[in-house]
C-alpha cells in the first residue's frame, strides 16, 4: 500500500511538472520565438551609403528600416532577418548583393533593435507591407523587387510574395512550418495545438508566382534540414542548393550568397532573352 501511494504521489508529481513546463512554454512563447525582441539592444547607425528610413505602422507604432538606393537598371533586395538578429545583421547578409549594385531595403521588426512594440505572425506580416509600399512609393516596381528571408524571415518574406509578385524570392535556411522546427525540438509537447504564430511557408509557397531559389545547410541544428524537403515538396519547380556541413548562420557566407547571385543573374538574362524575342 505504501508503495502505491508513493508511485502514485510520484505520478502526479511528475504530471503537475509536466503541466508547469507546458504552461511555461505556451505563456513565453514568443520571447523564445522572437527572441532578439527580449534582448536589451539597439541598432547601431546605419553602413555607408544606407540611410534611415523611418515609416508608420497601420497601428501608428514607429518602424524603421535602412535603405540603400541600387544601381542603374539593378533590383532591390527587401531583406528580413532572422529571429536572433537586427537589421545590422541584415546589412551584413546582403553585402555580396550591394557590392554588385543592388540596393537593399532593411525592415527591422517590432521590439529588436531598440524598436517599440511586440512582434507576432500577423504584425511582421502588416510591416512587410509597409515596407514594400515604402519601396513602391519610391518608384520600385515589384517586378525590381527580390524578396528574400532568413530563418524567421523567410516566412515573412514567403508571406509577402503570396501577395504581390516579386522578380524573385529566395530563402536561406526556410522552413516548411514553425510547427515542423517545434516539434522536432519539443517532441514531447503537442506544439501544433499550442502555437500562436505558426508561419506554415509550405502552404503558402505553392501560392507564389515568381521564381523560388532555396538554400539550406545540411548541418543546420536551428531548422533541420529536412525542412527543405517539404519546401520542395510544395514547389517543385524551385530551384534549390544543399551546402554539405554548412550549418544555419549560411546566410554570411560567401559561397552561398554567390550561388544566389549566380542565379538571379541566370534569371536575368532569361528575362532580357525573352524580351528580345521577335514577335
Amino acid at each position: 500500500m505504501r508503495l502505491g501511494r508513493w508511485l502514485t504521489v510520484a505520478l502526479v508529481g511528475l504530471i503537475g511538472l509536466y503541466v508547469a513546463g507546458v504552461g511555461t512554454l505556451y505563456v513565453f512563447q514568443r520571447d523564445f520565438l522572437f527572441i532578439g525582441a527580449v534582448r536589451a539592444n539597439n541598432a547601431p547607425p546605419p553602413p555607408p551609403g544606407y540611410r534611415d528610413v523611418r515609416m508608420a505602422a497601420t497601428d501608428g507604432t514607429p518602424l524603421r528600416a535602412w535603405f540603400k538606393p541600387p544601381a542603374l537598371g539593378k533590383p532591390v533586395v527587401l531583406f528580413f532577418h532572422g529571429n536572433g538578429d537586427t537589421i545590422a545583421g541584415s546589412a551584413a547578409a546582403v553585402q555580396p548583393f550591394t557590392d554588385r549594385g543592388y540596393g537593399a531595403l532593411l525592415p527591422e521588426y517590432r521590439g529588436y533593435g531598440g524598436m517599440p512594440g511586440r512582434p507576432s505572425e500577423a504584425v511582421l506580416a502588416a510591416d512587410a507591407r509597409v515596407a514594400q509600399h515604402w519601396l513602391a512609393r519610391m518608384g520600385v516596381t515589384d517586378a525590381r523587387t527580390v524578396l528574400m528571408g532568413y530563418s524567421l524571415g523567410s516566412g515573412v518574406a514567403t508571406q509577402l510574395a503570396v501577395e504581390i509578385r516579386p522578380g524573385a524570392l529566395i530563402l536561406f535556411a526556410g522552413y516548411a512550418s514553425i510547427d515542423q522546427v517545434a516539434a522536432a525540438r519539443f517532441w514531447f509537447v503537442p506544439v501544433r495545438w499550442l502555437l500562436k504564430d505558426h508561419f506554415d511557408t509550405a502552404s503558402k509557397l505553392s501560392k507564389v508566382t515568381a521564381p523560388v531559389l532555396l538554400l539550406h545547410g545540411t548541418a543546420d541544428r536551428t531548422v533541420p534540414f529536412d525542412n527543405l524537403a517539404l519546401l520542395k515538396r510544395a514547389r517543385s519547380d524551385a530551384a534549390s542548393v544543399t551546402f554539405p556541413n554548412i550549418g544555419h548562420n549560411l546566410v554570411y557566407l560567401p559561397e552561398v550568397s554567390g550561388r544566389a547571385i549566380a542565379w538571379l543573374d541566370m534569371l536575368g538574362a532569361s528575362k532580357t532573352a525573352r524580351a528580345e524575342l521577335p514577335l
